[in-house]
């Protein structure tokens, strides 16, 4: 077994036989004893004596004694389990952009007019609506949308691993997630810049009877208007004789009263369908621009004979939406949402878990956990790794846009990875590469928006084959021992996303997700007893990790700004012992 540092052994001006009786691990009195014999010898031996001991008081100056941020490629000593409890806490209320900008998490979703871009399926009230006012630019609008949101993440991690023998073990990670999207949407705040409101004629059977008697009415002068058309050769009456003295004139008009009848039974019924779910608001200039058109037809037909097309119409709303109204909207299919609330929404349940097995391909301690600890030298060691992810996640539910996924919920196939360069006593570097190769499954997703919180007004809850894209991790993580009891660590990583691919099961277009990279880093704190342990002055062997994550930057994809606090702790029941 290799012996112990003794660092005054490695200073020339020492005498050996002093050695054996000023070591690190001198208690107090102990130590002041020897530092006065050594005063009365060499000055330099004192300093030196006194500066170990405050930097490190009862311990022993050690490479790899602490663990840091990240993966390692230590292993699971043979035999012996290695219980981890954890918790994290992620929370981000802005998004990382391509361009590496940022911009508040549900930007995306504030306008100044709510439209048909959010909501595709007013775009038959839209062009209904034009029609009817012959002002081609029209741009249906509920008015402004104000949308802040933020995700608060907290991830409860339970895992053990054990060692089969000194170079294999296996190991399985099993996380309970909860995660809140506090959203928050004000539509229209002020209460008067919506053009539109909501159709009187869904739900008031007054006002549906009123806008259908007007369609029918025009229904029945273009009908009486053909038949003129057709039966008048010759002259002898009022109707005959304007007819024939213009045809195109009358012809025009039954081709006018048709289109705008149509137009009429998509904005506001036909006495049976109320319409559209939106209606130009009373008094609004499109609404102006309505009546005057039909007062235009009315007066056309007059010409011809007497009509019994309403003077008046059509009944605008009685109200507009607002904020109390977007949950209404939400479960109304007409609006195409499809959603129970477009609200806060909190979900909890099981990540996805993951078994990995461990092999340990080359190590200049022979896997032997003691001689890790006691070491003095460099070295270095490779530890590679493969798994299974059980896709045991809640999935992203497509009936609340603002629930957030426990996990990928797709099975997946895992590997890395590690290899561990060690220098000297105090500092050493761990390189990971680290890879997910999801399968393909089914699930009911909103496309185009899967996945995008700010598209989720887009279409329409589906079922669709999907195939996440592949992920691949390269990380960095430098560490630097305080002794053999703290440590501090820091950490880079690159993640390199894959595009997913989602296919509609009836058929639809499918969508292909954005492909990039994503940077983070990492600082972290740890404390340990592995070392104390194995000498026999700890009582147990444990090691406490804190840490602290962040996105810095995005290349290609939209992510959340994460900000990550870890903490974790570590238990190594009947570690090894000298």
């Amino acid at each position: 077994m290799p012996t112990q540092l003794n660092l005054f052994s490695t200073t020339p001006n020492i005498p050996p036989r002093l050695t054996p009786r000023c070591s690190p691990r001198l208690s107090p009195s102990l130590l002041l004893r020897c530092s006065l014999r050594l005063l009365r010898r060499r000055i330099g031996a004192v300093a030196a004596c006194a500066v170990l001991a405050a930097a490190v008081p009862g311990a022993t100056v050690h490479a790899q004694a602490v663990a840091g941020v990240g993966d390692d490629a230590i292993p699971i000593p043979a035999k012996r389990l290695r219980l981890f409890m954890g918790a994290q806490w992620d929370q981000w209320d802005q998004r990382l952009l391509p361009d590496g900008g940022r911009e508040p998490l549900l930007s995306g979703l504030s306008t100044t007019d709510f439209g048909t871009t959010q909501l595709p399926a007013l775009e038959t009230a839209q062009s209904g609506i034009r029609a009817l006012s012959g002002a081609s630019d029209f741009s249906l609008s509920l008015g402004p949308l104000e949308a802040r949101g933020g995700v608060r993440q907290a991830t409860t991690i339970f895992r053990a691993d054990f060692g089969i023998t000194r170079r294999v073990s296996v190991g399985i990670r099993v996380p309970y997630v909860e995660v809140v999207h506090d959203a928050r949407l004000v539509l229209n705040r002020q209460g008067v810049d919506a053009n539109v409101g909501a159709n009187p004629a869904r739900t008031n059977a007054q006002a549906l009877t009123a806008n259908g008697s007007i369609f029918v009415q025009l229904g029945n002068a273009r009908t009486q208007l053909l038949d003129a058309i057709a039966g008048c050769t010759t002259g002898g009456t009022d109707t005959c004789d304007a007819i024939l003295a213009n045809p195109a004139a009358a012809a025009a008009l039954a081709a006018r009263a048709e289109a705008f009848r149509t137009a009429w039974r998509e904005v506001y019924g036909d006495g049976t369908y109320p319409g559209a779910p939106v209606v130009p608001v009373q008094s609004s200039s499109a609404h102006e621009a309505i009546a005057d058109a039909l007062a235009a037809l009315r007066t056309d037909f007059a010409r011809y004979f007497t009509t019994t097309i309403p003077e008046s119409g059509p009944l605008g709303p009685t109200r507009v939406y607002g904020s109390a109204g977007l949950q209404e909207l939400a479960q109304d299919s007409a609006f195409g949402v499809n959603a129970d609330t477009l609200d806060r929404a909190f979900r909890a349940g099981m990540g996805d878990v993951d078994i990995e097995a461990r092999v340990l391909l080359f190590d200049t301690w022979g896997g032997d956990q003691i001689a890790r600890l006691s070491t003095t030298t460099s070295g270095f060691r490779v530890l590679a790794s493969g798994g299974w992810r059980f896709g045991t996640a809640s999935s992203a539910q497509s009936n609340e846009p603002f629930a957030l996924a426990t996990g990928d919920g797709v099975n997946a196939l895992l590997f890395r990875i590690t290899g561990d360069a060690v220098w000297k006593q105090r500092a050493w570097v761990s390189a990971t590469l680290r890879g997910t190769t999801p399968l393909a499954d089914e699930a009911v997703v909103r496309l185009p928006g899967a996945g995008f919180t700010d598209l989720f007004f887009v279409g329409r809850p589906q079922a669709a084959s999907r195939k996440l894209g592949q992920r691949f991790d390269l990380e960095i993580a430098p560490r630097l021992n305080l002794g053999d009891k703290f440590g501090v660590s820091a950490l880079w990583m690159v993640r390199s996303i894959g595009a997913d691919r989602y296919e509609p099961l009836d058929g639809g277009e499918a969508y292909t997700s954005p492909s990039g990279t994503v940077q983070f880093g990492s600082l972290g704190v740890t404390y340990s007893t592995l070392a104390a342990y194995a000498r026999g002055q700890s009582k147990f062997a444990v090691e406490v990790h804190f840490a602290h994550d962040v996105a810095l930057t995005a290349s290609g994809v939209t992510v959340p700004s994460l900000s990550r606090d870890r903490l974790e702790l570590r238990v190594f029941p009947r570690f090894p012992r000298r």
